[in-house]
């Protein structure tokens, strides 16, 4: 099965995709490491990536940019600007413009547990083995050598000169060439406290070295050594500086370094710490599971500072049952019988919102968003059954629906902004709700249990039944078409593929209706099984998604399909169904036409993907032809491109590498390639801020 352009694997040689990114919101678990990012605090841990911002009192999951590779974070390690996280098979890489990843070549038990940034290296330190990812402009090709000195724990760079904190003590070596023992200057071993070294630092031209047996320092070629008078033990766990003084964890305790002797921290040493960052006046400290914030301009009656701890945004839980989007970027979440209240995500915020009390809200399983800007939500709940609407000011309106046995099971509005409601119960009766809020009912003769309701582009409006093996659709002129499906199939999404083609999933494949009257059953498609579907759709550029358990993603972008599971970013592949009355398949797709991101809901949490390339709103009056192509490093040219568009070029790797210039032929661009290696590239058409054309050319030195 092929994967689109940027997501090629080419040979040995790894490429990265940029624009390709995975986002995904969960709950943390155990944390592992801390590092300080310009102005925020970064988080690692067994289940995704906290960033917080110094001075707030909030963490958020994951990173404003999105792309990290995996919710496994094994080490990062800050180089200037960018932040590097090792995962199990693969590096993310966090920068101030973008974030985007790297696979790195595998073998089974290599069990990577450092990384650091060298120059133009990365450096991934495993059981037996140094990785080398060497940068030659475009991509990273990583090599695997013997380890002469065992693991290493970081790695600090002076100029050419790497100093190394190894199981083998201190190491001076060439900076290219670490696992080559004849390139070292220096090796410090039997001068330490113990070959065993933790980590090391610098600070005030001196190198601090910890190790398991106590603290040494470098300076001018002498070894010297801090006492450990006072310690409860002797094994330094965690060294860093805040604000110009080193602080140390030792046996769970904090310490910091004055006067070269080793003092409690007063304000946590009641807590049992595992690492400890800050800036400025925060210090923010954390053991597995629990983030402690010290704010040292804020002090208690007694003149100490106010410790406080940190929750991390989550979700209220990861038993999702729908998902939806409002045309402002916000995303909805339901939680059916598991909640009564329901998570807001917008861009890295989560909102946790709680239904008010006197009506039913405790099996929320429909969310509708309007032109308005009012959120509507359909509750399952057996004989009790309405709909509350959430006005701009979050005033809650509670609607019922006229129906002997009112279970509302789904909820839509049309192209006109008019709401239609279905009820499970009472033979399925269809409802519109019209403006001085009665109801106008629209009885199905057909079937009884439709709890799925779609409505397309023609405003017709389709109905999808529970374990009945029936399908209805009550077209724009007040026509009813009547489905038959499959043995007792539950239809479990509708995707409209064109004008006269509608997809009705369910566990036996896909019925493929056209012109409302013609229907065909397929089970395959392209050799992919599409039995056991949970959910399915189409996003505006007329991608295909489909979602199967256990197997994650499948989307058709222009005739390719492209597998997404978790070893692609995605948090889960965790599909179902969802309790609470009749066992109902997850509404879990919803796409966020502002920001063109597509939401997917799991039982493990929420992915968020954008990809730029993908995701490409093509205008007719751009047409990207570059000739000569391939060029052979010289001058290549665009023509007729209209005014206010700008053509910008960028590498495999998502690098940003330049911009066509004007040339004197009114409306033809140029862009002189004389100094750029060889290699794939993607020249970009933007209009406003958005991206209206791509395609690709190739840079050769023959």
């Amino acid at each position: 099965m092929k994967k689109i352009s940027l997501f090629f694997v080419l040979s040995l040689s790894l490429l990265l995709h940029v624009s390709a990114n995975w986002k995904n919101f969960v709950r943390f678990s155990y944390f592992n490491k801390e590092t300080v990012l310009d102005s925020s605090i970064f988080i690692s841990s067994e289940s995704g990536l906290g960033k917080y911002t110094l001075h707030s009192d909030s963490i958020n999951i994951l990173t404003t940019d999105c792309g990290i590779n995996s919710n496994k974070i094994i080490d990062m390690n800050k180089y200037f600007s960018s932040l590097y996280l090792l995962h199990d098979s693969s590096i993310s890489i966090i920068t101030p413009e973008s974030t985007y990843s790297i696979p790195f070549p595998i073998q089974t038990g290599i069990n990577p547990q450092h990384i650091s940034k060298t120059n133009d290296k990365i450096y991934i330190s495993t059981e037996s083995s140094i990785i080398s990812g060497d940068f030659n402009g475009i991509i990273y090709q990583f090599s695997s050598y013997p380890s002469p000195f065992g693991k290493f724990r970081n790695i600090l760079l002076y100029g050419d000169t790497a100093v190394i904190a190894s199981d083998s003590g201190l190491i001076f070596s060439q900076a290219n060439a670490i696992w080559d023992s004849t390139t070292w200057y220096k090796h410090f071993k039997s001068e330490l406290n113990s070959a065993h070294v933790n980590k090391v630092i610098f600070k005030d031209r001196k190198l601090y070295i910890a190790t398991d047996k106590g603290m040494n320092t470098y300076y001018n070629n002498f070894i010297g050594n801090i006492p450990n008078t006072g310690l409860p033990d002797s094994n330094i766990t965690y060294l860093t500086t805040i604000n110009n003084t080193i602080y140390s964890v030792i046996a769970n305790r904090v310490y910091y370094l004055e006067n070269n002797m080793w003092n409690i921290y007063t304000p946590l040493s009641g807590h049992s710490i595992e690492f400890i960052e800050g800036k400025d006046s925060t210090i923010i400290a954390s053991n597995s599971g629990t983030i402690y914030k010290v704010d040292m301009t804020e002090k208690d009656s007694s003149g100490n500072p106010i410790i406080t701890n940190i929750t991390p945004i989550t979700l209220i839980n990861n038993n999702i049952a729908a998902i939806n989007t409002d045309n402002r970027g916000k995303l909805y979440i339901l939680y059916g019988p598991y909640s009564s209240r329901m998570d807001i995500i917008q861009g890295d915020s989560i909102e946790h919102y709680q239904f008010t009390a006197g009506y039913p809200t405790s099996n929320g399983y429909s969310i509708a968003c309007d032109r308005t800007g009012r959120t509507w939500v359909g509750f399952w709940e057996i004989s009790d059954s309405g709909i509350v609407c959430i006005d701009t000011n979050k005033n809650e309106h509670w609607y019922k629906i006229p129906s002997n046995a009112p279970v509302v099971s789904d909820i839509k509005f049309d192209k006109k902004n008019r709401l239609w409601l279905l009820n499970y119960s009472d033979y399925s009766n269809l409802f519109m709700l019209n403006t001085d809020s009665t109801w106008i009912k629209y009885n199905n003769g057909y079937t009884e249990w439709m709890y799925r309701i779609y409505i397309d582009r023609h405003n017709d409006v389709w109905l999808g039944s529970y374990h009945i093996g029936e399908a209805s659709c009550l077209d724009s002129n007040g026509v009813w078409h009547k489905y038959t499906l499959t043995g007792s199939a539950t239809v479990s999404g509708f995707a409209e593929i064109n004008d006269t083609t509608m997809y009705i999933a369910t566990e036996n494949g896909i019925y493929i209706v056209t012109n409302l009257t013609d229907i065909e059953h397929v089970t395959q498609l392209d050799n992919i099984n599409l039995t056991n579907i949970t959910d399915i759709t189409t996003d505006p550029y007329n991608n295909l998604w489909i979602a199967i358990p256990n197997e994650g993603i499948y989307m058709h972008h222009n005739g390719v399909w492209q597998h997404f599971s978790t070893n692609d970013g995605l948090v889960s592949t965790n599909f179902g169904t969802v309790g609470g009355g009749i066992k109902k398949p997850q509404k879990l797709f919803a796409f966020d036409k502002k920001n063109n991101f597509m939401y997917i809901a799991s039982f493990d949490g929420i992915s968020r993907f954008y990809n730029d390339s993908m995701f490409v709103l093509p205008d007719n009056n751009v047409k990207l032809h570059i000739y000569p192509n391939p060029v052979n490093h010289g001058k290549i040219y665009i023509d007729l491109i209209p005014d206010g568009i700008t053509v910008s070029i960028y590498s495999v790797s998502g690098k940003f590498m330049g911009k066509f210039a004007n040339t004197d032929i009114k409306s033809q661009l140029y862009y002189d390639t004389s100094t750029m290696p060889p290699g794939i590239y993607y020249a970009v058409a933007i209009k406003g801020n958005r991206r209206i054309a791509i395609t690709k050319f190739a840079v050769t030195d023959k």
